[in-house]
């Protein structure tokens, strides 16, 4: 069963292109599923390295850093 247009129906009384479109839209769903979970995993870890060479840069750098920030903060 699925819905459509707030009526539902039964795939397996769909026409063999019928049966097409909605196998389609089934796998479209799953792929989409799979790369927003793939998304957020690439967002984490993207997160999780930027946070690793933050700790790698050289002192003055992060101090120049921190005070760019500092006085854009202030403007």
């Amino acid at each position: 069963m699925f819905t459509i247009d707030d009526k539902e129906y039964d795939e397996n009384n769909l026409s063999d292109n019928g049966k097409y479109a909605f196998m389609q839209l089934r796998n479209i769903g799953q792929e989409q599923t799979a790369l927003n979970l793939k998304f957020d995993n690439l967002k984490v870890l993207g997160e999780h390295y930027t946070s690793l060479l933050k700790k790698e840069l050289p002192k003055e750098e992060l101090l120049k850093k921190e005070e760019e920030e500092e006085v854009k903060k202030e403007s």
